[in-house]
């Protein structure tokens, strides 16, 4: 993963939330396209989790959740279902 120098220059907490989203969507991203991944559900809203912590904003949140269940050219369909309705409804 790779970070700007703004990102990396900045306060301590934006660095923290930045983090803390890039990991949202990479485990919602891994949720979604694998089935037989060891990512489960809890793990996914433990790092949406952290974020709030971390100070995300709930829309910061909802795009990153969107980004990961989008990005994926293979995706399981009804695990986008779950996080869709676990996170975004």
């Amino acid at each position: 993963m790779r970070f700007s120098d703004e990102q990396l220059q900045g306060p301590p907490n934006e660095y923290g939330r930045d983090l803390a989203l890039e990991s949202v969507y990479g485990i919602t991203n891994s949720y979604v396209r694998n089935r037989k991944a060891r990512v489960t559900l809890k793990a996914v809203s433990g790092q949406v989790e952290s974020a709030r912590r971390a100070g995300a904003s709930e829309s910061e949140i909802r795009a990153r959740i969107q980004k990961g269940i989008t990005d994926p050219p293979n995706f399981d369909r009804e695990r986008v279902r779950e996080i869709v309705q676990a996170f975004l409804l």
